[in-house]
């Protein structure tokens, strides 16, 4: 089968008071096998959604990817502010994330995925858990985030120099 490319832009948005405690949510980004879905998000905020703010999700597909790039977005009061679960075998995807905010979640960010998400001059803070990373998931900072106040901070496994 041929992969299709799917390129979505979403600029100066509001996401708000969606789903429920047992699913659903701001924005999920789910392609199907065989697609791929570049995705690129600016200046978003994204607020009181019950279960996530934002879902990046390639699970049970097979050569499906997400490029994504999240700029000046702000998530908070939402359960989980950004998912990321994208496992090996899925396809391959990448995630920036840049100049946001995560507040007043439960999890301000959880990452299952075996690539590394990268992370720049965030804010991360006030979150019962700031970033979760289930089993041996990677995030990658650029060394300028700030990650604390949470009543479980977290931490980022590596950090590479911003070139």
């Amino acid at each position: 089968a041929n992969n299709v490319l799917t390129a979505v832009l979403i600029e100066n948005v509001t996401i708000s008071n969606n789903g429920s405690s047992i699913g659903g949510g701001g924005l999920l980004l789910n392609p199907a096998s065989n697609a791929s879905t570049t995705l690129s998000m600016k200046h978003a905020l994204i607020q009181n959604n019950a279960f996530a703010g934002m879902r990046i999700d390639t699970v049970g597909k097979t050569n499906a990817g997400a490029f994504v790039v999240i700029d000046d977005a702000s998530f908070s009061s939402d359960s989980t502010g950004l998912i990321v679960k994208s496992p090996f075998g899925t396809g391959v995807s990448s995630l920036a994330v840049i100049n946001s905010t995560f507040q007043q979640n439960v999890y301000g960010v959880s990452v299952n995925t075996t690539y590394a998400p990268l992370f720049g001059n965030n804010t991360i803070t006030g979150n019962t858990t700031g970033l979760l990373l289930n089993g041996a998931s990677p995030a990658t900072s650029f060394g300028d985030n700030r990650l604390g106040g949470n009543n479980t901070d977290g931490a980022f496994t590596s950090t590479i120099a911003k070139q």
